[in-house]
């Protein structure tokens, strides 16, 4: 899923305001695709997260076509994923937008375990499953 974000100046207007991450498996699936005004021209541009468990993460550059994948493990829990995108011009002028995205229940079910190790999960019992029918058989 790519989430179009339109920033002008410090503003951010999104034609999507909050992404429901309801899909178990869900990881590197969600795509932040920005667009900026004229003020952000010739700035390197980072974006930093907050994750709904509140969790500081280290800053990430921007692609060069200005996208950036969400790691699943952003979804660490169910509530809020702020960020942040900081344009740097090299000096000391910076500006700055943010925004959020929304993290469903379907994540939380986990128990825990990251969206990796729960569909691995998910893909041994269903192996597992498939053997003992077999050897039922």
């Amino acid at each position: 899923m790519i989430i179009p974000i339109n920033i002008v100046a410090n503003r951010k207007n999104t034609t999507t305001k909050s992404k429901l991450a309801g899909n178990l498996g869900e990881n590197e699936v969600t795509i932040l695709a920005f667009t900026f005004s004229d003020d952000w021209n010739g700035t390197s541009k980072t974006i930093v997260y907050k994750t709904p468990a509140g969790e500081l993460k280290l800053p990430v550059d921007l692609g060069v076509d200005n996208t950036i994948e969400v790691d699943g493990g952003l979804f660490d829990a169910v509530g809020t994923l702020s960020y942040t995108v900081y344009g740097s011009f090299g000096n000391d002028k910076v500006i700055n937008a943010s925004g959020e995205l929304l993290v469903g229940e379907a994540l939380a079910n986990t128990g825990g375990l990251t969206i990796t190790e729960f569909t691995d999960i998910i893909g041994s019992c269903n192996t597992a499953t498939q053997e003992a029918i077999t050897a039922k058989d």
